[in-house]
């Protein structure tokens, strides 16, 4: 089923949301996963090229058009376009590693978008860092959002003290997991292809009903929340600007922006400089003392008996400090 908000309806009630990177946007009651749903969407789009499958998903039947204009093949080489899938509810939600993520109707933001990215970016030396890429943006509009709606955190005046990345790009929230981000390659050509990135986000989850003790929910961390729908729209849109940032600097010089990128994550970061597990993905688990990101996105471990090694693929769990809660 599609849920279908018109533009005069009331903003505090769900329109669409307005952001000068979104192109088009597909809201949904429920779907199996909304990052199988957009990937499935762009490959059945007509157009052949990643861009216009991208700029052109408002043409398809269910999409609203939320921007002036779809955009043209030139512009994407500085000002990235996205389409946007924000579902109710999942009934297969997934995160990293196959596991499985859950979500509460009108308790959860989940949202997937898809945007148009160079091939050798989307799968090349570079690749680790656009999942950081969107941890960003997502944080930073995280902050955006409950600065501009006057919410404070519980335990600290700072409104971004609380938010951490915990590599690669998984949002913390005072020392627990607020949400996850997948993201996934849809090859096209060898020229462009596209990124589809989902997000899901504990919002008006009740402690009762986190699915581990390690998660939280926006709402025991912070005052003063607007309402679900309120608070979602300007999600969508703050982040959305937000990646569209990130990438137009990625488009345009991919080295400088990967840079600016570790340096921001080293700031921000809540595993660098604690003991974590470590679990690459068909090797040995150890453990050690997370020390850097590298310059291709992996994490940099010295382990116990003093070894450096860096892990570009895997689980990395931080490990509780005696005494912490």
């Amino acid at each position: 089923m599609i849920r279908v908000y018109h533009e005069g309806q009331n903003e505090r009630q769900g329109a669409l949301p307005r952001s000068s990177a979104l192109s088009a946007v597909c809201i949904l009651e429920s779907v199996d996963s909304s990052n199988t749903y957009l990937a499935n969407a762009i490959a059945n789009c007509a157009y052949n090229d990643a861009r216009q499958k991208v700029a052109h998903m408002a043409d398809e039947p269910d999409w609203h058009r939320v921007s002036g204009h779809c955009g043209e093949v030139g512009e994407w080489e500085s000002n990235p376009t996205m389409a946007l899938v924000i579902p109710e509810s999942q009934t297969a939600g997934r995160g990293r590693l196959e596991r499985t993520w859950y979500d509460h109707r009108g308790q959860s933001f989940l949202a997937s978008w898809a945007l148009a990215v160079p091939t050798n970016l989307l799968l090349g030396s570079r690749r680790g860092w656009l999942p950081m890429a969107v941890g960003m943006a997502v944080r930073d509009g995280l902050i955006d959002v409950l600065n501009s709606c006057g919410a404070t955190p519980i335990s600290d005046g700072d409104v971004s003290s609380p938010l951490t990345l915990k590599w690669p790009n998984d949002i913390f929230c005072d020392g627990k997991k607020l949400g996850g981000i997948l993201c996934e390659a849809v090859p096209v050509d060898e020229q462009w292809s596209v990124l589809v990135a989902g997000l899901g986000l504990n919002l008006f989850i009740p402690e009762s009903d986190l699915p581990i003790a390690q998660s939280t929910s926006l709402q025991l961390d912070y005052d003063g929340l607007p309402d679900f729908l309120y608070l979602r729209r300007r999600l969508v849109e703050v982040i959305s600007d937000g990646i569209g940032r990130e990438f137009s600097a990625l488009f345009q010089d991919a080295g400088r922006a990967c840079g600016d990128l570790r340096d921001r994550m080293v700031r921000c970061s809540w595993t660098l400089g604690r003991r974590v597990r470590v679990e690459p993905i068909g090797g040995i688990p150890v453990e050690g003392e997370a020390v850097g990101i590298g310059s291709d996105a992996s994490i940099e471990i010295v382990d116990d008996g003093g070894h450096h090694l860096r892990v570009s693929s895997g689980d990395v769990g931080v490990l509780p400090t005696p005494g912490a809660r």
